[in-house]
């Protein structure tokens, strides 16, 4: 699954961005960090075990995803931000477009912990972008 935010409007923010990477980097890593681990609390919630299951519950998929680090890195756009979870199958339980029918209205999939959040998500890069503005002097 991918994000991406898309600077519009302010021309002089917008270049004084290009040209202060480091200062856009130090103020939105934070924000990042906190809008993917927000989804994180959403992702590793285990829906109620179906009443006629056998299956015994390993809680690995939802202890993979409490011990899962966001990750910050620059590409050739931007920056771009990520968090995972390591287990083999969680695509299969928990990835829109690659979900098991048998997980479907069941377990939350990726994509709908980020409509869920979707303004809490904003506000963060909302508050990154104030402070950017701020330190650049554009504010």
């Amino acid at each position: 699954m991918q994000t991406q935010i898309e600077l519009k409007g302010d021309e002089v923010l917008i270049a004084a961005f290009r040209h202060a990477p480091e200062i856009v980097a130090q103020e939105l890593k934070p924000m990042s960090d906190a809008a993917l681990l927000l989804l994180v609390s959403d992702l590793k919630r285990y829906p109620a075990a179906l009443p006629d299951s056998s299956y015994v519950r390993t809680l690995t998929l939802g202890r993979t995803w409490a011990a899962a680090n966001p990750e910050w890195r620059t590409v050739a756009r931007g920056f771009e931000g990520s968090i995972g979870n390591s287990t083999p199958y969680g695509p299969y339980v928990q990835g829109a477009g690659f979900q098991a029918e048998v997980h479907a209205g069941r377990w939350t999939t990726d994509e709908e912990a980020v409509d869920v959040n979707y303004d809490a998500i904003k506000g963060y890069f909302e508050l990154g972008a104030q402070k950017i503005a701020a330190r650049l002097g554009g504010d």
